[in-house]
C-alpha cells in the first residue's frame, strides 16, 4: 500500500481525474496534491492500476461480444467484470471509504458503457495516469518504486485461474482464417476469443491471424510466421514472417515490435514488418511514423511512405520502396480495426443521422449513433444478423421509420444516403424512400426521394433493362413514374451480395456511386420538398396505396448513413475500401 492515511478529497479528485471532469482549478489543485507528497503518487499509481484493469477487462469482454467469441457461462459482461474486479480490489482499498455506494456507481457506469457495445469504437484503457505525472516531473518516482505491493486486481491478471504456473494474460486473438497452428510438443491451437500470454510462442504455418494487444494495438500475422507474446501488454517478438499492425488510439502508441536486429516503436501508425529467412528485416510504414532502433545502432524516425531492410548483423541500412500491397491488411478482406476505422471515418462526416444496427432494443428501436434524438422506429418484420463483420438489420416484410433527420432534410440542395445493402432475390425493394404525409390520412402518400431495387426499369426509362438499381429525386412529391429524376446503375445488380451505394446530390448534379466507383449522373435542379417529410428504411409508401406500392426490401441493410452535403467522390473510395471484404464472410 501506498501508506497514505485515507483523504477523501484527494480520492475524489482522481476519480474525476479518470472520469476527465477536472475543471483548470482542480486540475492544478490535484497536481500539486500530487507534488507535495510522493505518498499520493504511489496511491495515484495503485488507483489508476485499478482503472485500467477495469478499462482492459471491459474492453477484453466486448472484443469477446462484438465477435461472438467463447465467454464463460457466468460471464455476465462488463458489469459483471466491474463488480468482481472492484470487489478484488476492496482489501487494496484504506477505509472508511464507502466501498458499498463506490462499487455500486462504478457498475451503473459499466452497464451504461455496455449498452454501447457493438456501436461504439473501443478504446483499451491504457495508463491514463502517465500524461499527468509527465506533467509535473514524477513518472520516473512511480517506475522506480520496486515496493508497490501486489494487490487482488493485479494477481488477477497475471495468473491463469484454472492452471498452476502464473501467466500474464497480454493480449487475445480476435479473428482467424483459414489457420494451420504448429502444435507439436502439446502446445494447442488458438482459437479466436482465446486469451495470449506473456511468453506465448505462436508458429503459424498457414493463414492468417488477428490479435489484439491489451492497449488496444491490432496486429495481422500471415504465413509463415513464428512470433513470441512479450511481458508487456503492447509488444511482441516477431522471429520470422510478416505482420501488420494498426495503433489508432492514444492507448495503443508505444506498441513495439521486437525482430532479431532491431526494436520497432510505434507513434501511431500503420506499419509493416517482414522478417525473412535469409536474416534481412523490412520495414515499411504505410501511415504515420514509427521509431526504428537496430542493434548497436542510432535510433532513426521512418516517416509515412518511407521504408528501409537491414541485415541483422550489419550496420547498412538500405531505403527501399514502401510496399503495402506485399502485405495483408486485413484478415479475409476485413480486420476488426477495419470495422472500426469505417465507423469513425462515417462520423468524422458528421451525418445527420447514422445506424449500424447491430441491436434492436427493448423498445423496438435502432441506436442513432450520432445523436440522442431519431432511433429507428422498427415496424413489424425487422430483426438483426451477425453478419461476420457485426450485426445487420434484416428486413422481410417490415421496415423502419425516421422523423428528425427528414425533417432536417427538408429544402436541401444537397445530400447524401450511404449504406451497405444485399438483396435475396430480384424484386422491387425499397432501400430507403422520403415520403410526404398527405394531410387527409385517407390519401396515399408521396414520394420525394428513393432508393430502391428494381425488377424491371419503367416504361419512361431503360425498360429493356432489368435487374437494376435507381436514386429518385422528386420534387414536388408524387406519384406518377413521369415526375422526378431517376438515376439508373449501368449494370445489373447481384443477388446475395454486399453492395456499397452512396446516392448524391450535390446542388443540379445527381450521381449514383456503387462499390466506391461512380456508376451513373443526372441532373435536376430542384431541391428537397421543404415541408415534412418521412424516412423510410426498408419500404415505400405504407398508407393508403396498394399493397404492392409498399415495395417491401427483402434482404440485409447495413451501416446506413444520411449527410446534409454531397459527399466526395474520395470519401466514398475510402468508405468501400475499407469494408469491401464483407463478401468473404
Amino acid at each position: 500500500m501506498s501508506g497514505l492515511p485515507y483523504d477523501e478529497h484527494f480520492e475524489q479528485l482522481a476519480a474525476g481525474y479518470f472520469d476527465e471532469v477536472l475543471d483548470e482549478a482542480q486540475q492544478a489543485e490535484f497536481k500539486a496534491l500530487l507534488q507535495e507528497d510522493d505518498r499520493r503518487v504511489k496511491r495515484f499509481a495503485e488507483l489508476a492500476q485499478l482503472h485500467q484493469m477495469i478499462e482492459s477487462e471491459i474492453a477484453y469482454r466486448q472484443q469477446a461480444e462484438r465477435f461472438g467469441l467463447n465467454r464463460s457461462p457466468n460471464d455476465g459482461g462488463a458489469a459483471s467484470a466491474m463488480a468482481e474486479l472492484a470487489s478484488l480490489y476492496e482489501d487494496s482499498l484504506q477505509p472508511p471509504m464507502d466501498f458499498a455506494a463506490w462499487r455500486e456507481e462504478q457498475v451503473s457506469r459499466a452497464k451504461a458503457q455496455e449498452q454501447r457495445v457493438l456501436r461504439r469504437r473501443v478504446l483499451v484503457g491504457g495508463v491514463a495516469f502517465a500524461a499527468l505525472f509527465a506533467l509535473v516531473g514524477m513518472l520516473a518516482v512511480v517506475l522506480s518504486h520496486s515496493d508497490v505491493p501486489e494487490t487482488p486486481i493485479t494477481k488477477r491478471v497475471t495468473e491463469d485461474q484454472t492452471a498452476g504456473p502464473a501467466k500474464r494474460a497480454v493480449a487475445m486473438l480476435t479473428a482467424a482464417d483459414q489457420t494451420l497452428w504448429d502444435t507439436s510438443g502439446g502446445k494447442t491451437a488458438p482459437t479466436p476469443g482465446d486469451t495470449l500470454y506473456a511468453g506465448q510462442h505462436l508458429a503459424l504455418i498457414d493463414g492468417f491471424a488477428e490479435m489484439t494487444t491489451n492497449r488496444g494495438a491490432v496486429v495481422i500475422l500471415e504465413s509463415p510466421a513464428t512470433v513470441e507474446l512479450l511481458d508487456n501488454d503492447n509488444a511482441l517478438h516477431l522471429h520470422r514472417g510478416k505482420l501488420v499492425g494498426f495503433c489508432h488510439t492514444d492507448s495503443s502508441k508505444g506498441f513495439v515490435v521486437q525482430t532479431p536486429g532491431a526494436r520497432i516503436t510505434d507513434i501511431g501508425t500503420e506499419f509493416g514488418v517482414y522478417v525473412a529467412d535469409n536474416d534481412v528485416t523490412q520495414v515499411h510504414v504505410f501511415e504515420g511514423e514509427i521509431v526504428l532502433k537496430r542493434n548497436h545502432q542510432r535510433a532513426i524516425a521512418v516517416k509515412h511512405g518511407e521504408a528501409y531492410q537491414f541485415s541483422h548483423d550489419a550496420a547498412r541500412l538500405t531505403a527501399i520502396q514502401a510496399q503495402p500491397q506485399q502485405f495483408a491488411s486485413d484478415v479475409s478482406g476485413l480486420s476488426y480495426q477495419a470495422i472500426q476505422r469505417y465507423a469513425s471515418s462515417v462520423e468524422a462526416q458528421r451525418p445527420l443521422a447514422y445506424y449500424r444496427f447491430e441491436e434492436i432494443g427493448p423498445d423496438g428501436r435502432v441506436l442513432n449513433e450520432v445523436g440522442q434524438n431519431d432511433h429507428g422506429r422498427v415496424i413489424d418484420a425487422v430483426t438483426t444478423e451477425n453478419t461476420g463483420v457485426g450485426n445487420a438489420a434484416v428486413f422481410s416484410g417490415g421496415y423502419i421509420e425516421l422523423d428528425q433527420a427528414a425533417s432536417e432534410l427538408s429544402g436541401a440542395t444537397s445530400y447524401t444516403f450511404e449504406c451497405w445493402v444485399l438483396t435475396n432475390r430480384i424484386h422491387d425493394g425499397s432501400v430507403l424512400t422520403l415520403t410526404s404525409r398527405p394531410d387527409d390520412a385517407s390519401e396515399a402518400e408521396l414520394v420525394a426521394g428513393a432508393l430502391s431495387f428494381h425488377r424491371q426499369s419503367d416504361a419512361i426509362s431503360l425498360k429493356s433493362q432489368s435487374q437494376r438499381f435507381r436514386f429518385l429525386h422528386r420534387n414536388p412529391p408524387g406519384s406518377s413514374i413521369l415526375q422526378g429524376t431517376r438515376v439508373i446503375s449501368r449494370q445489373a445488380y447481384q443477388t446475395r451480395q454486399w453492395m456499397h451505394v452512396a446516392a448524391v446530390k450535390d446542388g443540379p448534379s445527381m450521381k449514383l456511386y456503387i462499390n466506391g466507383e461512380l456508376n451513373s449522373v443526372g441532373t435536376d435542379d430542384s431541391a428537397l420538398f421543404d415541408r415534412e417529410l418521412t424516412v423510410r428504411i426498408g419500404a415505400n409508401t405504407v398508407l393508403a396505396g396498394p399493397k404492392d406500392d409498399k415495395r417491401f426490401f427483402d434482404g440485409m441493410i447495413d451501416e446506413l448513413a444520411i449527410y446534409d452535403k454531397a459527399l466526395t467522390a474520395e470519401t466514398i473510395r475510402q468508405h468501400y475500401e475499407l469494408l469491401k471484404g464483407r463478401n468473404n464472410f
